[in-house]
């Protein structure tokens, strides 16, 4: 899957808009409306995405989504897109990260680098992980 592609799906399962399908093998997103799933409209994630939250000077780097992550999506997408338009680095910590670089250079460039790399992640392995999370969650809720 290309990274775009799961830019859109991460989005998506954001906005809600998909469901979870199960197979033998791995877990896949699909279209809510397509398929009838006992998981519509039931939440994937611990909590809101916020617009445009201040963020923390590093983001997390473990390997599993945490509600800080969560909570950052849209600032990891917001990242993503600078990244592709090729906008300089200060001008979106000053924007996004609500950083001044002319102030803190280096606090704000790790703080832009630990969030660029963890919103990387989150499109290579990251959402993923958010599925498989929230299919662990749903299984103890019903235990």
């Amino acid at each position: 899957m290309s990274s775009k592609a799961k830019s859109y799906v991460l989005l998506n399962l954001l906005a809600g808009r998909f469901a979870v399908r199960f197979s033998r093998f791995r877990l896949a997103p699909v279209l809510a409306g397509v398929q009838k799933s006992k998981w519509k409209g039931k939440r994937l994630m611990r909590v809101r995405p916020e617009l445009d939250p201040d963020v923390d000077d590093e983001a997390p780097d473990g390997p599993d989504i945490t509600v800080y992550d969560e909570a950052h999506f849209v600032t990891y997408l917001r990242l993503l897109d600078a990244e592709r338009d090729g906008a300089d680095w200060t001008e979106v910590a000053r924007i996004v990260l609500h950083r001044d670089p002319a102030c803190e250079e280096l606090r704000t460039r790790r703080c832009f680098d630990s969030h660029m790399a963890r919103a990387q992640w989150m499109t290579k392995r990251g959402y993923r992980r958010l599925l498989e999370q929230s299919v662990e969650r749903a299984r103890r809720s019903r235990s």
